[in-house]
């Protein structure tokens, strides 16, 4: 919001003599016309409406065989959906079924090559020991290290790692023996290297191991950045510089690999490098996949399995038959312009462990005539970002519900037969009773429809029949009384709004006249501490009057907008005041709130009180230049209202306290918050600032 310069002050003296707009009664409801008074008896005298409506019994009573016959054929339906509703029930248990027990298949096969590594880590850890332990102690090697991810490379110079007091070497060659990891992979079977800490950062730098390159050399020289390319941790060092240990999938070198890390400590137990141990991921996977490729849903349904994350996202792990293992389906359209691969992460990435989603989508593979329609059910193992979904042809599973609407169809036939034959004997004759009861009628509800939109009373000609007449001529009469109601009303609320509008009028003048008097007896008079007592009169009595003000050139009467008095007695305050100070801005903030009259007046009088006394001493020119107010109208964490006034000035002095500060202003203060049930808090950090949190109507 910007400010207000309280130095350019919007005036705050109305024109006396304007007056709200005046309510229009016409929204808030019909113009009723009184037409007399009196109660409307109706009485029927022609027969010819019985006669009809027995003739509309009669036809009722056969429409009823009518909706007998549809209320059996839509049981029929309902009897078929709910069969269908079981059958598309069991599918879908069939799918979770599957799902769950692939899902469980991984799981345990995960779980059991994690017990196996951590087994393997101790052992290595063992041989590590037995071999002497390691050290970083030898001569400095320079290292050409690269990043494993990004393919970054630095130099780096580090001591030498020794096992036993063995260097370990930096050839790269696979032919040639490298001390430790190779005796320690033969024995357990999987990769194992050891990682040398290069900085303070964490960043761990292979040292020796058996893992291979592309071209097939050892990833001797390659590091693990602490930090990666996009700002986030790498886990695995993450986990070590922790110090704790990693065990889960993670990339090595280029690969995915199933791994379990631990720290290397000094002697001092400072984390010095790592000891790694895993096995391809690709290797459980070849096991999973012996499983999964031969499974079969319905005709033609099978199991698959997709990356959901990183640089794999969308790629098949595990496909039909194993024909698209590893391909990239991410780009890949369906004929109705959906990215299926995507919706299928999508969808999977939110699950948790034993959830399951559904989609469906429309799918062709390869050597197939055309796409067909398919139902998947889907599971996130996310240890591994797998989405392991299983899915089934639509056109397979609909077999079973055609049996079930051939049958369906077959005795919805054999009742519709019997139905057509009631309906056409009576159908024409209801028809023509129905309408000819019905038209008037309606013709009448049509015409009180009119008036409750227009107010406008169109009479309906409906002789035709005597009943319908007599209503239409009630319905005359009673929209003419109502009129003539509400217009009475009207009249009598637009006087009341006047009376109170003058009320406030002539209260706000006489307490201009008082105002006026005020100002005279203040300007004659010549001791100074009368003056000042007059001066203060005048503002809360102007304070006073802006209130009412206010209240009768509101458009409903209904309240005071506390925010824009604010502005109207700040900008007041700085013309009655402006010989006290150098130059004051005063900002008004928030949404003010819109009080009635018993809580306008107080709160008025506390925010006059408030700000004259700023003006008054809180500036003296010889000590500030430029100050500044703020008054603040915001909602507390209760709901309630709570106002804020403060400056910057000089202070209170130490000695003067609320409710007993030996001035009249400071005495009234609490006594007004209190009238508006207000809970009032001083704070002279910087200036003084006054808080009040009160609830509307409190007083």
């Amino acid at each position: 919001m910007r400010p207000w310069r309280a130095s350019e002050p919007r005036s705050p003296n109305r024109t006396s003599g304007k007056r709200g707009p005046r309510r229009n009664w016409k929204r808030h409801g019909p113009d009723w016309r009184a037409a007399g008074s009196g109660r409307a008896i109706v009485s029927i005298r022609s027969p010819s409406l019985g006669i009809r409506l027995i003739a509309l019994g009669t036809g009722s009573a056969i429409i009823t065989a009518a909706a007998l016959f549809l209320i059996a054929a839509r049981l029929s339906s309902s009897y078929a959906e709910l069969a269908q509703e079981r059958v598309d029930a069991l599918i879908i248990q069939d799918l979770d079924h599957i799902t769950t027990g692939v899902y469980n298949l991984v799981q345990s096969v995960g779980y059991s090559y994690s017990a196996e590594l951590s087994r393997s880590l101790r052992v290595t850890r063992s041989l590590l020991l037995k071999a002497g332990g390691i050290r970083f102690s030898g001569p400095a090697v320079s290292w050409t290290a690269t990043d494993q991810f990004s393919g970054r490379e630095r130099v780096v110079v580090l001591p030498g790692a020794l096992v036993g007091g063995k260097w370990l070497g930096t050839d790269p060659d696979p032919a040639v023996p490298s001390p430790f990891v190779d005796e320690a992979a033969e024995l357990i079977g999987i990769t194992v290297t050891l990682f040398q800490r290069m900085d303070e950062e964490g960043n761990m730098l292979r040292v020796a191991t058996t893992v291979p390159k592309a071209d097939g050399s050892r990833a001797i020289g390659t590091f693990i950045p602490a930090t990666m390319s996009d700002g986030t941790k790498n886990p695995v060092v993450a986990a070590i510089l922790g110090g704790g240990g990693y065990t889960g999938r993670a990339m090595v070198v280029d690969e995915w690999y199933l791994t379990s890390y631990e720290p290397l400590r000094s002697e001092n137990g400072r984390i010095v490098g790592m000891l790694y141990v895993g096995q391809r991921q690709s290797v459980a996977e070849d096991e999973i996949r012996a499983v999964i490729v031969g499974m079969r849903i319905g005709e033609t349904g099978y199991v698959f399995v997709m990356s959901g994350r990183d640089e794999q996202r969308g790629h098949y792990i595990i496909s039909r038959n194993g024909s698209r293992d590893g391909e990239d389906i991410w780009d890949v359209v369906d004929p109705d312009g959906r990215f299926v691969a995507r919706d299928i992460v999508d969808a999977a990435l939110v699950l948790r462990h034993g959830e399951i989603a559904t989609i469906r989508y429309r799918w062709q593979n390869p050597g197939e005539s055309g796409p067909r329609r398919k139902i998947a059910r889907l599971a996130y193992f996310a240890p591994w970002d797998w989405i392991i979904g299983s899915s089934a042809y639509e056109d397979e599973l609909d077999i079973n519900r055609s049996v079930l609407e051939e049958g369906r169809i077959r005795m919805f036939i054999v009742m519709a037969a019997a139905g057509i034959l009631i309906v056409l004997g009576v159908g024409i004759s209801s028809a023509i009773i129905a309408r000819s009861i019905a038209k008037p009628l309606g013709a009448l509800a049509g015409a009180a429809r009119t008036y409750t939109r227009s107010e406008e009373w169109k009479s309906v000609d409906a002789h035709s029949y005597e009943e319908v007449s007599a209503l239409s001529s009630a319905y005359d009469a009673m929209a003419g009384r109502i009129r003539g109601t509400v217009e009475g009303f009207r009249a009598a609320l637009s006087q009341k709004d006047a009376l109170l509008r003058e009320v406030h009028h002539r209260v706000k003048n006489n307490l201009q006249i008082l105002v006026s008097l005020l100002g005279l007896q203040a300007k004659f008079s010549t001791d100074d501490e009368a003056i000042a007592v007059l001066v203060d009169f005048e503002d809360r009595v102007r304070a006073m009057s802006q209130i009412h003000e206010m209240v009768y050139e509101s458009p409903d009467l209904a309240g005071v907008d506390m925010r824009e008095f604010a502005r109207i007695i700040a900008g007041a305050l700085y013309q009655a005041h402006r010989e006290r100070f150098a130059e004051v801005d005063v900002l008004v903030e928030g949404e003010g709130p819109s009080l009635d009259l018993e809580d306008a007046i107080p709160c008025g009088l506390l925010i006059n009180e408030i700000v004259s006394n700023s003006f008054r001493h809180a500036f003296p020119p010889d000590r500030i230049g430029r100050g500044s107010i703020l008054i603040r109208f915001s909602e507390a964490s209760d709901g309630r209202i709570r106002l804020r006034v403060s400056d910057d000035g000089i202070g209170l002095p130490a000695d003067i306290e609320l409710e007993c500060g030996g001035r009249l202003g400071m005495t009234l203060i609490p006594i007004l918050a209190a009238q508006i049930g207000a809970d009032l808090k001083l704070d002279r950090e910087a200036g003084v600032c006054y808080t009040l949190i009160f609830k509307r109507g409190k007083a």
